[in-house]
């Protein structure tokens, strides 16, 4: 049936399901084809194994289950500011899905980090980020001059180290269903020289793939040592996510439930700065509004009260960029320190945010369209 429609009709489809939406309408159906048979909602991994299980990690080949909870964890790509989300999405109802009403999505954590200039362990990482939960982006030691120099000469063996222990760290404390990685361009904004700043997070992002990929052969031998049926363990899909395509999604319409006021921009030109700002005001709607919800300190495996501390001092600081009178930046700062909270930039926290949240409502149009056509 998807021949029967136009080109334009075809890439509103794909670009509503975050497929590749360019080229002439026969790559158009090829790329819709291949795309929507690639739905992660409603087909999901086994759920993650007992606490006391072996923490491994796949690309997702595991059995499929329909109508299992999603563990998604986002990660905004960086050294020094190296954003990461994990949340948590319901199962769809056969009501919602009549409906076409989003899931609800709970932000069960929310980081930004800066890699340490120097070898830590998966125990030491671990500690690291925990005093990152409750003191909002510390940041490394600066350390003396010649570790600065050491963070700046880039060695490969640090961070590769690094991207084990980052990957294996998060897999055991949130037993992700899915790993979003955001994808990396050599060139931005149309510039014709490559930054070596953009050079070292690509090579990062490789390293992250290139340990998943480890660790889900470490996974195979360990079931046939054990005889265990295969994708027994915990296996959860990755999918690199392009920020170009993120953009493009919400800069074709409206982002809906949210109460941003000044949604025009969202129909403009975008340039790098607006879509900062698009994305920043997203995130402000979506937890002012409850389109993403922060889990009881209770309930759930969150962080409990420092992820709504996280969540208050990131709405205190976008009230306050958006704020006229040099009163009520005042008033919106004393709010901040009272609840000593300052979460630096809000760009990456928004960036892995916004990232997991455009993937499921791609998913979520994906299911739809295969069941209805």
């Amino acid at each position: 049936w998807l021949r029967s429609l136009k080109t334009a009709q075809l890439q509103h489809l794909a670009q509503k399901t975050g497929i590749p939406s360019s080229g002439p309408k026969a790559a158009l159906v090829r790329n819709l084809e291949c795309g929507l048979g690639e739905c992660y909602f409603g087909l999901l991994p086994p759920p993650p194994p007992p606490p006391d299980a072996p923490a491994v990690v796949g690309t997702g080949d595991a059995a499929k289950k329909p109508n299992a909870s999603m563990s998604i964890l986002s990660i905004d790509m960086g050294i020094r500011n190296l954003a990461f989300c994990h949340l948590l999405v319901d199962p769809a109802s056969p009501h919602s899905r009549e409906e076409m009403a989003m899931p609800s999505v709970k932000l069960n954590a929310w980081n930004r980090i800066s890699l340490p200039p120097r070898m830590v362990s998966p125990a030491e990482f671990a500690q690291y980020l925990a005093s990152s939960f409750a003191e909002p982006d510390p940041g490394p030691d600066p350390g003396t001059g010649s570790e600065r120099e050491k963070e700046e000469s880039f060695p490969l063996h640090l961070y590769a180290t690094h991207a084990y222990v980052f990957l294996s760290t998060l897999l055991a404390r949130y037993r992700p269903t899915h790993v979003l990685i955001e994808r990396q361009r050599f060139r931005s904004a149309g510039a014709s020289a490559v930054q070596e700043w953009s050079l070292r997070v690509g090579v990062f992002e490789g390293m992250l793939y290139a340990v998943l990929v480890a660790l889900r052969q470490q996974q195979q031998q360990q079931q046939q040592q054990r005889r265990q049926q295969p994708g027994s363990g915990l296996s959860p899909w990755v999918v690199g996510v392009e920020p170009a395509r993120v953009g493009r999604y919400w800069a074709s319409s409206a982002p809906p439930n949210t109460s941003i006021q000044d949604c025009e921009i969202h129909r403009k030109k975008s340039t790098t700065n607006e879509g900062k700002r698009v994305k920043i005001d997203l995130v402000a709607g979506w937890l002012e509004n409850g389109r993403v919800r922060i889990p009881p300190g209770n309930e759930g495996e969150g962080e409990g009260d420092q992820v709504g501390r996280w969540v208050d001092g990131y709405l205190a600081r976008w009230r306050r960029s958006r704020s006229g009178s040099r009163k009520e930046k005042v008033d919106v700062k004393a709010e901040a320190k009272e609840r000593k909270v300052d979460v630096g930039k809000l760009d990456d926290l928004a960036d892995c945010l916004v990232q997991g949240v455009t993937w499921l409502e791609w998913q979520v149009m994906r299911e739809r369209v295969v069941r209805e056509g």
